[in-house]
């Protein structure tokens, strides 16, 4: 890795392990495959070590694991899409989906204070279809 980049150790060894799952699956060098993904615009913004590591992180990640990524991401545009929506609720709910889609559900986590308690559970309840549809 380049000296500019800093990883974490569980970072260093996952990159490791999906840089030899690459090598065999696209059958390059760990060298060509990280050469591809550190291309010239990958220097073009002025970032610290530790915001190059991340991005460099996370464009592997995107390359060894494709639909996962492709799923996250098309779960993070219905999420946004629902509280632009519902921008009311932004401060209140989080959505979050299991960890790899292993589960068919969602996981609301709720920021309810006195003032604000009964009209999510209210909305929540009024909801649930549109809800259900919307996100998963």
């Amino acid at each position: 890795m380049p000296d500019n980049m800093h990883f974490t150790q569980s970072q260093s060894r996952l990159i490791s392990e999906w840089l030899s799952d690459l090598e065999i699956h696209e059958k390059k060098t760990q060298t060509a495959i990280r050469n591809e993904l550190l291309a010239d615009d990958f220097f073009a913004m002025p970032k610290n070590k530790r915001e190059l590591g991340e991005r460099f992180f996370e464009l592997l990640r995107r390359r060894r694991y494709p639909e996962m990524t492709a799923a996250e991401d098309k779960f993070q545009q219905a999420v946004e899409d629902f509280f632009r929506r519902n921008p009311s609720l932004k401060q209140s709910i989080r959505i979050s989906h299991s960890e790899y889609f292993e589960a068919d559900s969602i996981r609301l986590t709720l920021d309810l204070t006195p003032e604000n308690m009964e009209n999510i559970i209210d909305y929540l309840k009024a909801n649930s279809e549109k809800l259900r549809k919307t996100i998963l």
